[in-house]
């Protein structure tokens, strides 16, 4: 961009051009944040308070990106990352921050969605629950499947690239998974079986499932044909070498879709579910069910959300979006009636087998949009004091909120993995006669920008 451009745009930067700027916050995207001339820039891997010089690399109406050229005045949070990977694999953002550091920011996140979307000045927001050990967390690893020269490549893709970054040591998924996935590896190439590219070979993804409280393991290879040679032979193998494997299957996903997994799934060897244990509860996880990836902390939300509910001693409380049924059956000994509520009848099935293995016999689960069940609900006239919400990260759709409201609960607990369509779900609950009085932010991705959050809301008078 050419000086009078800029100055016609109103726009003081241009691609290439190196800037000095003081970083003020950090964005929900893991960016620094600062200004040039007033003008936004995005930086990432730079901390709060730091003068640093930055390299545009891309340039918007409203605001910049940029690239950190140099550090030129460090603040105290700033430390070494532990991964030689991080800042080229993607996974990680905030590594470069000390972790008591990153907790004050995620919780400064949460507030400023709170003010700026939902417009709530007043809302206690609670500092962030951390873990006491913020490694090696995730029971859940998705990983790409490339090819470079004529080798195999297993990692994760760079930011905003398709090219492969090898995940020979992870620090956030159990370092017991790596030598599975090196022996994968060789196993694959020994078998002649190539990545899927360009309508040619067949392996696209691998997902692992491994269990904290039994330490089971899942694999699921992903492929684009329906023929997997050698599958067998490699489930024997994997499973003879490290016991720990006890589920092999094959997932077909034939889409262009950005979604690792297809529709089809067909087991190989092993067993269909492996076993995980949240408080004292047991759950079959299965392939394609969504569990939460920081068992951990999984625990400590769900008990958040007990606390929330228990002084109202509660007839009946409706989970919507309940999935599994984790919540619901958390939630079986603190109500006498248990209603969840979730679209995808899998999951609805899976719920009603969890409840079954627990011996939990007051949860009921129904098939169906909260817009289809809650006016049944609504006719059975049912003595209903609270509501779970825990929907996906697009947060409820306006007519969920109007059928939650119409139930009149007394209080409703919203679980959340995204500030942003959290605030703006509690703006349009203010407007139905609810208001937030606190939230309690739970790390459960450490060295992540993501943030989960349990909030109460209560019914005005």
């Amino acid at each position: 961009m050419e000086a009078w451009e800029k100055m016609a745009s109103g726009v003081p930067v241009s691609v290439g051009q190196e800037v000095e700027i003081c970083i003020d916050n950090i964005n929900h995207q893991g960016e620094g944040v600062g200004r040039y001339r007033g003008f936004a820039l995005f930086v990432p891997y730079t901390v709060p308070g730091e003068k640093i010089l930055a390299r545009v690399i891309q340039v918007k109406k409203n605001y910049a990106r940029g690239e950190l050229v140099e550090v030129l005045e460090k603040r105290r949070e700033r430390v070494l990352p532990r991964c030689h990977n991080f800042g080229r694999c993607g996974g990680c953002h905030l590594q470069h921050i000390d972790y008591p550091s990153q907790l004050k920011i995620k919780r400064e996140l949460v507030q400023e969605a709170l003010r700026r979307i939902g417009g709530l000045q007043d809302v206690l927001v609670h500092p962030v629950i951390g873990m006491k050990e913020p490694w090696y967390y995730r029971n859940r690893v998705q990983l790409h499947v490339g090819e470079r020269n004529g080798e195999l490549v297993i990692g994760f893709y760079a930011p905003g690239t398709r090219r492969l970054v090898e995940a020979e040591r992870c620090l956030l998924f159990p370092p017991e998974l790596a030598p599975v996935i090196e022996r994968m590896k060789q196993l694959f190439q020994h078998c002649g079986i190539k990545a899927y590219r360009h309508g040619k070979g067949i392996l696209r993804h691998l997902v692992l499932k491994k269990s904290r409280s039994t330490g089971e393991v899942m694999l699921v290879v992903v492929t684009y044909t329906n023929s997997f040679p050698g599958g067998e032979m490699i489930a024997e193998k994997l499973m003879a070498e490290f016991p720990e494997v006890v589920s092999v299957l094959q997932n077909v996903n034939r889409s262009r879709s950005p979604l690792v997994l297809g529709p089809r799934f067909r087991l190989i060897k092993g067993k269909e579910t492996i076993r995980e244990k949240i408080g004292p509860f047991q759950f079959l996880i299965s392939a394609p069910s969504f569990f939460q990836v920081n068992p951990e902390q999984t625990e400590i939300l769900y008990h958040k959300v007990v606390e929330y509910i228990e002084p109202l001693k509660p007839e009946t409380v409706v989970d919507v979006y309940c999935g599994t049924g984790t919540i619901a059956i958390f939630l079986s000994q603190t109500a006498r009636k248990i209603i969840g509520i979730e679209t995808v009848a899998a999951a609805v099935e899976d719920a009603r087998v969890n409840a079954a293995l627990n011996r939990v016999h007051n949860c009921e689960f129904r098939v169906g949009t909260a817009e289809e069940v809650i006016p049944e609900l609504e006719r059975e006239q049912l003595e209903l004091q609270a509501v779970v919400l825990d929907p996906p990260r697009r947060g409820c759709d306006r007519r969920v909120l109007g059928a939650v409201a119409r139930l009149n609960p007394r209080r409703i607990i919203y679980v959340s993995c995204d500030p942003a369509t959290l605030a703006r779900d509690l703006k349009i609950l203010q407007e139905l006669g609810y208001h937030a009085r606190q939230v309690q932010p739970v790390d459960m991705f450490p060295h992540t920008y993501h943030i989960e959050t349990v909030a109460q809301i209560d019914r005005l008078k």
